[in-house]
């Protein structure tokens, strides 16, 4: 599994290897608010800054590949309760073959969905960005089944009833 890589401009921990795949990518997720408010203006909640449980599936002409981005939040909105992150799809040398993919992501509460389609990567080196910004992760999936039906409903009513004392947070 590939080591999640910050997006450009931003302290890495670990460099890129040489050879290496990059595919910029730019994705737009859906964010629940608490009660009324509205989130215009606001940047989300530090702990929702960055996202590192981020899945992301190439499927083509050679093949499933899956690996593991980090997101970084960049805008406050792109839209009605959105928020626009970006990160780097890497993989190491050898992996992944030059070829047309589709690009699917899955971040965790959300489902899964393509957010690009025949996007032509070059193999052991820099492609452009995916742009994924106009296609968001629909919110709702608690149990990660990758669909949103009463399963999902009750779960977040029984955290909802049992931190009713607590901070909600921890129902994310």
């Amino acid at each position: 599994t590939p080591t999640p890589i910050l997006p450009p401009g931003a302290p890495t921990t670990s460099p890129i290897p040489p050879g290496s795949t990059v595919i910029p990518i730019q994705v737009a997720l859906q964010e629940f608010i608490k009660g009324s408010q509205s989130r215009e203006g606001k940047t989300p909640a530090s702990s929702r800054r960055t996202r590192t449980d981020t899945e992301v599936r190439l499927v083509g002409s050679s093949g499933p590949f899956n690996t593991k981005v980090t997101l970084t939040w960049k805008e406050e909105r792109v839209g009605p309760n959105l928020g626009f992150f970006e990160g780097n799809i890497v993989f190491p040398p050898g992996i992944l073959s030059t070829g047309t993919y589709n690009i699917l992501v899955k971040e965790p509460n959300h489902l899964r969905k393509t957010v690009a389609t025949a996007v032509a990567i070059t193999a052991a080196g820099q492609n452009a960005t995916v742009d994924g910004r106009n296609n968001p992760l629909t919110a709702g999936d608690a149990d990660g089944d990758n669909s949103i039906n009463g399963a999902d409903f009750a779960m977040v009513v029984r955290c909802l009833s049992e931190n009713v004392q607590r901070s909600l947070t921890q129902c994310s």
